[in-house]
């Protein structure tokens, strides 16, 4: 990857990517909380109540998504000075911090992961996070030998995170059906 997109394309999109690491910090526990409601609900074999626990994480979520969003577009807005780089490069920074700012989207499928890891299914979050890491890899060199810079990496990184999402809500509708 470092050959076909060049030191500095390879350093702006790892360091923008950092910035946008920042914004997880929006999620306050939200997370960590929905696991032992969920873990209680699944034990007590109450499927409404799973149901209703799983509605107000998403909706949750949603709102995490609505912050992070609003930050991954001040970081889109302030990345020339976030992560300096050559002009001629900007244009292909800023372009990949949107695509980013898409992927913030899916802050609302959280909640699917902590199901099933609640559920005592994390080995399949695990190879569904295998398949992310396959497919995101792959994704990025082509996409370097492409010639598609930046705004290419960023492009792997959120189908590789699309993929996770949609992996893990259908494991959690198969294994918990209505819910």
């Amino acid at each position: 990857i470092l050959r076909w997109l060049g030191p500095e394309r390879f350093g702006a999109a790892r360091a923008a990517a950092d910035w946008f690491g920042h914004l997880s910090i929006l999620e306050f526990g939200v997370g960590g909380a929905l696991a032992p409601l969920l873990t209680l609900e699944l034990g007590r074999g109450n499927t409404a109540g799973v149901r209703a626990t799983m509605a107000e994480g998403v909706r949750a979520f949603v709102r995490v998504a609505l912050f992070a969003v609003l930050g991954g577009l001040l970081i889109t807005l302030l990345i020339g000075r976030l992560v300096p780089v050559s002009p001629e490069l900007l244009r292909d920074l800023r372009i990949g911090c949107v695509i980013n700012v898409l992927g913030l989207l899916l802050f609302p499928m959280a909640p699917f992961r902590t199901l099933l890891n609640a559920g005592q299914r994390g080995y399949s979050v695990t190879i569904a996070g295998l398949v992310q890491s396959l497919v995101t890899t792959s994704l990025a060199v082509l996409f370097a030998w492409q010639g598609l810079g930046i705004r290419g990496q960023f492009a792997a990184w959120v189908a590789g995170q699309a993929l996770f999402a949609a992996i893990i809500v259908r494991l959690a509708q198969q294994r918990h059906p209505g819910g």
